[in-house]
């Protein structure tokens, strides 16, 4: 939506919705998530997408 962030919050839910998926696809969830949220009309982004993400075992 013009003028709104895709905030901490919405990725915070979709941490927690998609917790226990395998790092290369929270990656292609979150991009699919982004797509969805600017505008599937759209080829590429505004601005710069990093993205680090990280498998932290249970011990």
């Amino acid at each position: 939506p013009e003028g709104e962030l895709f905030n901490d919050d919405r990725l915070i839910n979709l941490i927690s919705t998609h917790q226990d998926v395998a790092p290369e696809e929270f990656i292609d969830i979150v991009v699919a998530e982004l797509k969805k949220w600017v505008g599937e009309d759209k080829k590429t982004f505004e601005d710069d997408l990093t993205m680090v993400v990280m498998d932290i075992g249970k011990y």
